[in-house]
C-alpha cells in the first residue's frame, strides 16, 4: 500500500471512520431486520390472507432465496456503479419496499413484494465487506467488520422481536 492511498483509508478514532462505521451498522441492522421481520407473521398471515401455514413461510423464503442467488450480480454491479451509490439505493428501495410490503391488499401482491425485497436487499451484505476493506485503515478492519456483522446480528434478532412484541 502507498502512502498516497493510505491516506485514504478512514483511521480508526477520527469522525469519519464513526461516521462510516455508525452508517453501515445501521444498514446491515435495517437490511436484516427488514428480512427476517415477517418471521412472526406467519400465523397472522395464514389467518389474514386465507393461506396455510406452509404457504405463509414463503413471505420468508421467497426473500431469502432471491437475496441469496442475486448477491452474486450485485457484487459485479457494485463495480460499474459504486459501492456506496448500491447500497444508499438498496436502503433506500428496501424503505418503500417495507411500506408496500405493510400495504399489501392480497397475498400475491405480499409475495411479490418480498421478492423484490429480496433483490433490493442483496445490495448491502454483497459489497459492504468489500467497501470496509477499501475505505478503512487495515489496522482497524478486524473492528469494522465485526461492528458490521454484529449489526446484521443485532438486526435480524431485533426485527424478529419487535414485530413480534408489535404484533401481540
Amino acid at each position: 500500500m502507498t502512502l498516497e492511498s493510505r491516506a485514504a483509508t478512514l483511521e480508526r478514532g477520527t469522525p469519519a471512520f464513526r461516521r462510516a462505521n455508525w452508517a453501515l451498522f445501521l444498514a446491515a441492522f435495517s437490511m436484516f431486520g427488514s428480512l427476517y421481520s415477517v418471521q412472526p407473521l406467519l400465523p397472522i398471515f395464514v389467518t389474514e390472507y386465507g393461506v396455510r401455514a406452509d404457504e405463509s413461510s414463503l413471505a420468508l423464503s421467497l426473500t431469502s432465496a432471491v437475496l441469496g442467488i442475486f448477491m452474486v450480480f450485485a457484487g459485479a454491479l457494485s463495480d460499474a456503479a459504486g459501492r456506496k451509490r448500491l447500497m444508499v439505493t438498496s436502503l433506500w428501495l428496501t424503505a418503500v419496499l417495507n411500506f408496500a410490503v405493510m400495504a399489501a391488499p392480497t397475498w400475491t401482491t405480499l409475495l411479490v413484494a418480498r421478492t423484490v425485497l429480496g433483490l433490493v436487499l442483496c445490495g448491502v451484505p454483497s459489497v459492504a465487506m468489500a467497501y470496509i476493506a477499501e475505505e478503512m485503515d487495515p489496522r482497524s478492519l478486524s473492528f469494522a467488520m465485526g461492528l458490521y456483522i454484529g449489526g446484521t446480528a443485532i438486526g435480524g434478532m431485533v426485527g424478529r422481536i419487535l414485530l413480534g412484541v408489535m404484533a401481540d
